[in-house]
């Protein structure tokens, strides 16, 4: 029975069209040159809408083309295959019925009604909600004139409700464990969890515009003490934490306080966290990076390093101390050591993301 087993992650297709004439993708050239915002794409993870398994049932050359709108994400529903099995006792998967579930019902399998929602949308769509921030491409070829914006929306915001249950199919395919945001829930805090970058727009910047661009909005309102970010993944701490240094460099760089190198003043740490509005961890975790790359102008001082890894140190046994007070002291040191190393090498991965490497990795180990 495998040869009627689809996997799910391969079958399932999702494509922004943004021009009826998209349909002919293979022969555009595509937006700066990139065709890659104009041909469909698969999704990560399919296993919240077609079981554990991630497998589809009872067909052969099985395609499942999500196509959508790129302005309203109004979709358009395609279920082709080869052949279809034909038994009561192991029917085919209801693929249509199953993904009823999870797009909204104004969904069309008609492509001259999906032709024209896409030249409507790409004459009259505006976003909703109000604009809070907007960048264009540094280079743009040819005629093309893209903008990409930001726009804040609240539950009434007129429109707002029906593009969230079409884009929401976006966080069961592209977050691990995602699910949907229930709608009547309207006490909402201030919360930053994860991103979703489309694949043909990933690797151009646009997540760190919208960090960036979150960062401003937020820190200026007054109402705010400090931006928190639920359970990253790995991905998204490493895009936070190439902005976060970028920001502290321009505006702690130059102070005499990390200037100055390893042990940092606490008190000066502490004032300045919280008038910048950051999360502890992450301060003092950018702050330490500072220090590392600081290094390289003070080659001839050990003592710097080791100053440095003592400060390290001290965050890292707070942070683990239940786990750490219990082990005995031969033990722990080991630990803090093991875990420190680890840290400091993840620290010399993203200077060198920053293109900020250089003269840093010469130092031999000096037990603290």
């Amino acid at each position: 029975m495998q040869e009627w087993v689809a996997d799910a992650n391969q079958a399932v297709s999702l494509r922004l069209v943004r021009d009826p004439k998209d349909e002919n993708y293979k022969d555009i050239v595509g937006i700066n040159g990139d065709r890659r915002v104009l041909e469909p794409f698969h999704p990560t993870f399919t296993y919240p809408i077609f079981g554990d398994k991630k497998v589809i049932f009872g067909y052969k050359g099985l395609k499942v083309r999500i196509d959508m709108a790129s302005g309203s994400l109004k979709e358009y529903l395609s279920i082709t295959y080869r052949e279809k099995i034909n038994s009561t006792a192991t029917p085919a998967d209801d693929i249509e019925g199953i993904l009823y579930k999870f797009i909204p019902s104004d969904y069309t399998k008609n492509a001259k009604t999906f032709a024209d929602t896409v030249q409507k949308d790409a004459e009259t769509f505006v976003p909703p909600g109000e604009k809070i921030a907007a960048y264009a491409p540094v280079e743009q070829a040819g005629n093309e004139k893209a903008e990409y914006g930001f726009y804040k929306c609240k539950w009434d915001t007129p429109g707002f409700r029906e593009f969230h249950r079409r884009a929401q199919l976006f966080i069961l395919l592209y977050i691990e464990a995602g699910s949907y945001i229930q709608e009547d829930e309207d006490e909402w805090e201030f919360l930053l969890t994860q991103f979703v970058i489309l694949l043909p727009y990933q690797g151009k910047g646009h997540g760190s515009q919208l960090y960036n661009a979150l960062w401003n909005h937020i820190s200026n309102r007054p109402e705010v003490s400090e931006l928190t970010i639920e359970d990253p993944s790995e991905h998204f701490e490493d895009l936070r934490d190439r902005n976060d240094l970028t920001r502290l460099r321009k505006l702690l760089g130059q102070s005499k306080e990390i200037l100055a190198g390893a042990p940092v003043d606490k008190t000066w740490m502490e004032k300045t966290r919280k008038e910048l509005k950051y999360a502890k961890r992450q301060f003092l975790r950018i702050i330490e990076i500072m220090l590392l790359e600081q290094l390289k102008y003070r080659k001839n001082d050990p003592n710097a390093y080791k100053a440095l890894r003592l400060q390290v140190k001290e965050r890292l046994y707070r942070f683990n101390y239940e786990i750490l007070s219990q082990l005995e002291p031969e033990e722990r040191k080991q630990k803090l050591q093991e875990t420190y190393a680890n840290v400091e090498e993840d620290y010399k991965r993203l200077l060198a993301s920053t293109g900020s490497e250089e003269g840093i990795g010469r130092w031999k180990w000096v037990d603290a």
